[in-house]
């Protein structure tokens, strides 16, 4: 081991033995924010006495024994007054609560305080202390009550407490508290108002630049920023409190530096029925981000934030439908050389952040001012692979039709669509694209939309960072010499209605496989890429962004993981104006990128219809001679032979990807085999956005998301399979089970067709669970004659004399 003088707080102090100048006066605390208002407070000279005669340290430098006893040696005992203010029970610190006893015994002179940071344990560690129990417990509220006013007091108690405790002034005991939610820096100004919300234990420890210049900012903007310091987010009375103030103050957007959630789940119960204090609000919620790491860390990793900050200040509140933005704030070494001898940190804005964040909500409360009419929005779709047959391709969605829908709305809510009629159905929307100049080279000779001057390219491009340009002219050589440069600048391309625009995303390389560039982590965008989102917000002045389709490509662009910089290419790309995504439901992982790296909010589609894949053709055929085969054989007809061989040369003949492994199951085996096709779910369509699917593909989408259990309720077929007392669990994939007799028995009680193997009972359980989900949601409006014929008396009887069959159904309903 070396040992460090004089200053606590380095990486290595895990082995480090440490120590300090001797002083009268030490403070050992779990809080590293207490070490930063007493550096501050020592600064006043109402506490010259005390500036160069206490020392302070953080417990997490005294972990081991051997730590604990060299400060003891070296640094406490020299000490006329310890104050301990612990995190946890004595057990968090045992050894060193135990060595600081033993210290104030051999002199009781010696003043030894221990405090608690929580309410449960302030009594079991204030009466440890050698002085008087409740002028310990009054202490341990000053330190909890927190702010500079209430430490003021407790440096003021300790300058008694090396002299006499009982002289100490009423003044000093007596607590200053502030409420909660506390209102800061409220000013009666012009501009619309946005709600800032952090946390009161930041206040308290005076830690605010952030919200100083995030106010500042925000007010150079227009603004006028109301900023809430609270303790909670998940406490009933200060949501009520701050809806109440929120709604009475007309606040047009929120700013948040909380982490977490402020969803209150309980009984493991769904995000959608848990309480969330911006769900009755309607309005945007921005999450600043703020690093436990410092700037040039932060600058210098590939990755951004780190884990805990991903968990907690992203992850987390995602379930609060908040919009990610950047990091705006750094914990930052501001000092170890002071005269506690112990490193101070604390968080320091980042003006880069500050300025992003600010335009971010000052154009979201632009989209918000403006008269429909006067709003101009891009809707971007993706081109990749790079064929004009596959333009505005999407994930399960229709985006021509989708395309249609958005601007049929648009329309309907008072944008303007411009003079001239635009397309009135997919089929037209793409046949005038294709005639614009697109992505697909056979296209370069006709016109694009519009076109960026190099000129104009050139003034945009200057203000970029240096490190993103050399990686750019590195990769595709100067603006200048960029391969489709045209004689007029770089193309637009896309279609235009009135202040709608309709773009196609510029292709991130040139490679005729440029399905290997969509995810590339190195690949840079070329200049035309630039061109067309410079061209978005600089030339077309768009109020908001609406990615449309298949994921994009730009929040898969070079930079950080998460907690992005200006020299990351998706800030770099996308404009700091509202992004909205409609993206498919059952793929949050890549929805996640593009909240996280493009500040998107995602509005869910739904998958396409599902289904059943069923038989046809020559699998029907097969599944008919299995049909036969095993009536045959219960009835042990001379027959058996004949459709055995009518199998094995239709298996022959047509079915190479059967391979039968067991000579003694075939049968079986070519079963199960049709019976894993049958049960395999397919789309049977596109979803169009805004649409709902027809009744029918509805009921099928319905009974696929139903037939999978979850933490609340089994399949809807294992509830059918278990309420008919059989044997078998249909939520399998092991399709070469037997029926047992006792299965066969009821089923056949339930069943006007004889059902012999496993695939026939999964099929008939499968046809009750549709028709019933028909019965119980919409035959009451609808008569679907293709489902009719799956009625079932005798089961409907059977399930539904029971009301809790009707609170499974209406579970489904709610959960499904």
């Amino acid at each position: 081991m070396h040992r460090i003088i004089n200053i606590a707080g380095n990486e290595k102090n895990k082995n480090d033995l440490i120590e300090q100048p001797v002083a009268d006066f030490i403070f050992i605390t779990s809080v590293k924010a207490d070490l930063n208002l007493l550096s501050n407070l020592l600064l006043e000279k109402e506490f010259a006495s005390l500036k160069n005669n206490i020392r302070a340290l953080e417990i997490s430098n005294l972990t081991s024994s051997a730590q604990v006893d060299n400060y003891l040696l070296k640094t406490i005992n020299y000490a006329k007054v310890v104050v301990l203010r612990l995190f946890g029970d004595k057990g968090t610190w045992n050894y060193g609560i135990e060595q600081l006893l033993n210290w104030q015994e051999v002199d009781k002179e010696r003043k030894l305080v221990i405090l608690s940071g929580t309410l449960d344990q302030e009594v079991s560690l204030c009466e440890t202390s050698s002085i008087d129990k409740d002028l310990a417990l009054n202490i341990s509220k000053l330190l909890r009550s927190g702010g500079l006013d209430n430490y003021r007091k407790f440096l003021n108690c300790l300058i008694y407490l090396k002299i006499d405790e009982t002289l100490i002034p009423d003044e000093f005991l007596k607590i200053s508290y502030y409420s909660d939610p506390y209102l800061y820096d409220w000013k009666i100004e012009k501009g619309e108002k946005i709600g800032i919300i952090s946390y009161k234990s930041l206040f308290l420890a005076n830690e605010i630049e952030v919200n100083e210049k995030l106010n500042s900012q925000l007010r150079k903007c227009g603004l006028s920023p109301k900023t809430f310091f609270i303790s909670t987010l998940k406490d009933h009375i200060i949501q009520k409190k701050l809806i109440e103030i929120f709604k009475k103050e007309d606040i047009k957007i929120i700013i948040t530096t909380t982490s977490f959630s402020s969803s209150q789940i309980k009984n493991n119960d769904l995000i959608e029925n848990s309480r969330n204090i911006f769900t009755s609000l309607k309005i945007p919620i921005l999450q600043l981000l703020s690093s436990n790491i410092s700037r040039k860390n932060w600058l210098n990793s590939s990755i951004g934030m780190n884990s805990s900050d991903l968990l907690m200040q992203i992850i987390i509140p995602e379930f609060d439908g908040r919009i990610t933005t950047c990091p705006s704030a750094f914990k930052e070494i501001i000092s170890k050389k002071n005269t506690l001898y112990s490193e101070i940190t604390s968080y320091k804005a980042d003006q880069v952040g500050i300025e992003w964040i600010s335009k971010f909500a000052t154009n979201y409360v632009k989209l918000q001012k403006l008269n429909n009419f006067d709003k101009r929005i891009c809707l971007v779709i993706s081109n990749y692979p790079v064929k004009n047959g596959r333009i505005g391709n999407g994930v399960g969605l229709n985006t021509p039709s989708s395309i249609i829908n958005i601007l049929n709305w648009l329309r309907e809510e008072g944008y303007d669509l411009g003079s001239c009629n635009y397309p009135q159905d997919s089929s037209e929307l793409m046949s005038i694209l294709i005639k614009t100049r697109t992505n697909d080279i056979e296209s370069q000779n006709n016109k694009p939309l519009d076109y960026l001057p190099l000129s104009e390219y050139l003034k945009y491009w200057k203000y970029l960072e240096l490190d993103p340009k050399n990686i750019i002219v590195n990769r595709w050589g100067k603006p200048s010499d960029a391969i489709d440069l045209d004689n007029k600048g770089f193309s637009i391309n896309g279609l235009r209605f009135g202040k709608i625009t309709l773009l196609i995303q510029p292709q991130r390389g040139y490679d005729a496989d440029t399905d290997r560039d969509i995810h590339s982590p190195d690949l840079p965008p070329p200049h035309r890429y630039l061109a067309q989102y410079f061209w978005i917000e600089k030339v077309f002045n768009a109020n908001a962004i609406c990615h449309i389709g298949k994921h994009g490509t730009v929040e898969w662009l070079p930079g950080k993981s998460i907690g992005l910089s200006n020299k990351c290419f998706p800030n770099i790309i996308c404009p700091a104006i509202p992004n909205i995504y409609p993206f498919i439901v059952n793929d949050p992982g890549e929805g996640s990128q593009a909240k996280r790296r493009t500040a998107a909010t995602i509005i869910d589609h739904l998958t396409p219809p599902l289904d059943r894949s069923e038989l046809y053709g020559k699998y029907s055929k097969l599944e008919n001679f299995l049909d036969e085969y095993f009536e045959a054989k219960l009835l042990n007809s001379n027959r058996i032979e004949i459709i055995e061989k009518s199998i094995f040369e239709l298996i022959k003949k047509d079915f190479n990807e059967i391979i039968l492994k067991n000579k003694n199951n075939q049968i079986e085996e070519i079963d199960s085999f049709l019976c894993k096709i049958k049960e395999s779910q397919i789309r049977t369509g596109l979803h169009v956005f805004g649409n709902r699917q027809n009744d029918i593909n509805e009921i099928n989408l319905f009974l696929c998301i139903a037939r999978v259990p979850n933490a609340r309720r089994i399949g809807v077929v294992q509830y059918i399979a278990k309420n008919l007392k059989l044997d078998l669990n249909p939520w399998t994939n092991k399709y070469d089970q037997k029926l047992t007799e006792n299965d066969k028995k009821i089923l056949l009680s339930f069943s006007n067709k004889k059902i012999l193997n496993f695939r026939m009972a999964i099929e008939f359980l499968e046809q009750q669970a549709k028709y019933l989900i028909y019965l119980f949601f919409y035959k009451k409006k609808t008569n679907i004659k293709s489902l009719e014929k799956y009625k079932n008396q005798k089961i409907i009887d059977y399930l539904f004399n029971d009301k809790k069959h009707n609170n499974y159904f209406l579970l489904l309903k709610m959960r499904s």
